[in-house]
C-alpha cells in the first residue's frame, strides 16, 4: 500500500528477548516532498493492552451466550420437571394407597423433580445474574434420602451401606 501511495495499518505480534508476547500496530502514509522526493511517516504502537482488553470482552461475550443457553435449557428442563412432579404428586394424593410398595418409589420421584427443579432454578438464575440465595442444609438427610433411592437401583445383590456422623451439623448451599 505504501508504494501506492496509501496509507498502511499493520497489527502483529512479536516475542520479545524475555519470552514475552508483544502485540504491535504499526501505522505508516507516505508524503511527497516539495523536490519531488517521498517522506515516510511511521508510527509503531504497543497494543497489548488493547488485544487483552477484546479478548476479556470475546470471553464475557462467549459467557453471556452460555448462560443466555443454560436459561433456555434450564427453562425447557423445567417445565418437564413440572409435569413429573405434578403427575406424580396427583398419584400420591389421588390414586396410590399409602401402603402400596410403590408409594415410596413415587414419593421418591417427586422429590428427585424438586430436586431436579432446585437446580433448574440455579441454572435461571445465573443466566439472569440473579442473586442466589443459600440455604443450610443437612448433609445426613440429603445422603440417607439418595440412598433409599440409590438402593432400590443397584438391586439386590449389591450391598449398599451409609455411614452417618451424628455431628456433622450443616452447611450452607
Amino acid at each position: 500500500k505504501l508504494i501506492q501511495g496509501q496509507a498502511s495499518e499493520t497489527e502483529y505480534r512479536i516475542v520479545r528477548a524475555d519470552g514475552n508476547i508483544v502485540w504491535i500496530r504499526d501505522s505508516a502514509r507516505v508524503e511527497p516532498t516539495a523536490n519531488g522526493s517521498q517522506l515516510i511517516y511511521g508510527v509503531i504502537s504497543n497494543i497489548t493492552r488493547r488485544k487483552q482488553l477484546e479478548e476479556q470482552l470475546y470471553q464475557s461475550q462467549k459467557m453471556e451466550a452460555i448462560g443466555r443457553l443454560a436459561g433456555g435449557i434450564a427453562h425447557d428442563f423445567n417445565n418437564l420437571l413440572t409435569v413429573i412432579t405434578g403427575f406424580g404428586e396427583l398419584i400420591l394424593q389421588n390414586r396410590l394407597n399409602p401402603d402400596d410398595p410403590t408409594h415410596q418409589d413415587v414419593e421418591q420421584i417427586v422429590k428427585a423433580g424438586h430436586r431436579a427443579a432446585a437446580l433448574t432454578r440455579q441454572l435461571l438464575a445465573y443466566s439472569r445474574k440473579q442473586v442466589l440465595h443459600p440455604c443450610i442444609v443437612n448433609l445426613n438427610a440429603i445422603v440417607e434420602h439418595m440412598s433409599k433411592m440409590l438402593m432400590r437401583l443397584l438391586g439386590e445383590d449389591i450391598n449398599f451401606v451409609t455411614k452417618f456422623h451424628p455431628d456433622l451439623g450443616t452447611v450452607k448451599i
